[in-house]
């Protein structure tokens, strides 16, 4: 048979029946060399995340000409996951099919990155004679996940969460002053790295952004004055404290398997005593005490007496804490065939792709 050209998503590499061999014998090696190291493996690529740094952009300014009662803006970034707003998932293809994953941030911190950009935009508004400072307390600013494989897509979907409560600090006081809680809607292509955070600054965090003046633009600051003062101290500890009150986050996670969400937030597993073995392909399984298997599908993760994991669709992937949230690599086994002479196939191979995800603890369901 004559051999010709192997393509893989489209790039051309030459391949010969030697390569193909060490191919396939690279894969077998590697399910085998990484079936008993899954913690390992995605503490690594944990440290291989790389980032996108986003530095938005403190142009525009407020048209309007009145001054408001404050003389500065603070942001307060108290989210659960205080590292990043997206994550984002490059696909490469060569021998072997890899996913790169990237943690999308801002340029400093968010909070430190939204502080600029509203004092910027109200440079011409606040009042430096003013003791009032309006403290932006931000719960949510997350772009929903894509689909794992959007990069073989044209396009997709792509949607942020705006959460924000505002409180005026005049006086000694606390006012509650307005809340900004929206969702907005994009549509994005393919596209690298740069055109992506680009895409996301402008069709996504900008405008919520954008939601956020125009609700500071419309609130009457002599009402917020007249309404009930809370002590400094008492708002504080409820963003910064009790809203993190949450067993998990602040005990030791106690053996078991956690039959739902809401066990593993309470730490509460409803099942104490069980077996983990491994199979052949790395998987564990997971027995009661009578040895009866217990179906992945049907239990939310499992705590080994010191490693918190929780079960996706192909395997239990560990949980990594991350400030007050959890990380893991959720996977994806995705088929692909090398294709010789205009479209006949030599031969099929699945590699499995691990995508970086979060838990979402502020929904708590």
């Amino acid at each position: 048979m004559k051999i010709g050209k192997a393509r893989f998503f489209k790039k051309q590499n030459v391949i010969c029946c030697s390569h193909v061999m060490m191919l396939t014998m690279f894969f077998i090696f590697n399910a085998n060399a990484q079936k008993h190291n899954i913690y390992t493996k995605d503490s690594l690529s944990l440290c291989a995340v790389k980032k996108i740094t986003i530095k938005l952009d403190t142009i525009q300014m407020s048209s309007s000409t009145a001054h408001v009662r404050f003389g500065h803006i603070r942001v307060v970034d108290v989210r659960f996951d205080t590292t990043m707003v997206d994550y984002f998932s490059s696909i490469h293809n060569g021998f072997t099919v890899n996913a790169e994953n990237y943690k999308v941030t801002l340029q400093g911190s968010l909070g430190s990155s939204l502080t600029q950009v509203l004092n910027h935009f109200y440079k011409n508004n606040l009042r430096d004679t003013e003791d009032g400072v309006l403290i932006v307390f931000l719960k949510k600013l997350s772009v929903s996940k894509a689909d794992s494989t959007y990069q073989l897509k044209l396009h997709n979907y792509r949607k942020i969460n705006f959460v924000a409560e505002m409180f005026l600090n005049k006086g000694g006081n606390d006012y509650a002053a307005c809340k900004v809680d929206t969702v907005i809607l994009t549509e994005i292509y393919r596209a690298t790295v740069k055109k992506y955070s680009r895409h996301i600054e402008d069709s996504l965090i900008m405008p919520a952004i954008a939601a956020l003046e125009r609700t500071i633009d419309n609130t009457d600051w002599s009402v917020v004055l007249n309404r009930k003062a809370f002590e400094p101290e008492f708002v504080l500890k409820h963003y910064c404290r009790d809203m993190f009150n949450l067993p998990i986050l602040n005990e030791l996670c106690n053996k078991g398997v956690y039959k739902t969400y809401k066990e593993f937030l309470l730490n509460k597993p409803s099942i104490r005593v069980f077996t983990i073995k491994e199979k052949n392909t790395g998987v564990n399984i997971l027995q009661d005490e009578a040895g009866n298997i217990l179906p992945m599908v049907h239990y939310f993760g499992y705590c080994d007496g010191k490693n918190c994991w929780i079960m996706t669709d192909v395997r239990a992937s560990p949980l990594f804490r991350v400030g007050n949230s959890f990380e893991f690599f959720g996977h994806f086994n995705y088929n692909f065939k090398d294709e010789i002479n205009n479209g006949a196939s030599l031969f099929t191979t699945s590699s499995n792709l691990s995508f970086l995800e979060s838990l979402d603890l502020e929904t708590k369901n």
